[in-house]
C-alpha cells in the first residue's frame, strides 16, 4: 500500500489539502482563522493559517515525489524506513503541539533539541521525518512555522549526521 501511495505524489498533496481545509473550516467556524506571530511575540509579523492551503500540500507533493526515487532504488528496505521515519516525525510533531496546547511550553526548548541528539544515531534529517513533524505540528502552529522550524532542524540534523557523526566514525575506524 505504501508503494502505491508513494507512486502518486498528487494524491499526497490532495490528502494534505483536505486535512488543511478541515482545519481551516474548523477555525473559521470557531472564531476565525488563526494567525501566528513569529517567535510568539505580538510585535513580530503574524502569519495566517490560510497559507497552509499552499504550503502543506506543496510540501507533501515534493516529499512524496522525492521518496518515490528512493523506494525505486532500495525497495522494501526503503519503505520500512520511510514509514518509521514518518511515524516518528508525526509523533514528535504531535508531542510538541500537545505541550503547547496544554500550556507545558516550558518543556519545548529541551525537546526541540531531541532531533539533534538523535541525529548522532539516526538519519532524522530525511524528508519523511520532516513531513511527519510538519503534519503533527500543523494543527497547532499552522502551515508555515512548522516548515520553517523543520527546515532549520533538518539542516542541523544533516550536518550532525553526515558531518560530525561521519567524522567521528572515520576517526574511530582508522
Amino acid at each position: 500500500m505504501l508503494h502505491k501511495f508513494l507512486s502518486r505524489p498528487f494524491l499526497a498533496a490532495l490528502i494534505a489539502f483536505g486535512l488543511v481545509s478541515l482545519q481551516l473550516f474548523y477555525e473559521y467556524t470557531h472564531g476565525g482563522v488563526v494567525s501566528h506571530h513569529l517567535l510568539a511575540r505580538e510585535d513580530m509579523p503574524a502569519i495566517s493559517n490560510w497559507l497552509g492551503l499552499i504550503s502543506i500540500p506543496l510540501l507533501a507533493y515534493l516529499v512524496v515525489r522525492s521518496l518515490r526515487s528512493r523506494v525505486t532504488r532500495n525497495g522494501d528496505d526503503a519503505r520500512t524506513g520511510i514509514a518509521a521515519g514518518f511515524v516518528g516525525g508525526l509523533a514528535y510533531g504531535l508531542l510538541m503541539s500537545g505541550l503547547w496546547e496544554f500550556d507545558l511550553d516550558a518543556y519545548m526548548p529541551p525537546l526541540l533539541l531531541l532531533p539533534l541528539l538523535l541525529a548522532f544515531f539516526l538519519p532524522v534529517y530525511r524528508w519523511e521525518c520532516f513531513l511527519g513533524m510538519v503534519l503533527g505540528m500543523a494543527w497547532t502552529f499552522g502551515g508555515i512555522l512548522p516548515i520553517a522550524i523543520g527546515l532549520l532542524l533538518v539542516l542541523c540534523c544533516w550536518i550532525i549526521y553526515k558531518g560530525i557523526r561521519g567524522g567521528i566514525l572515520r576517526l574511530i575506524n582508522r
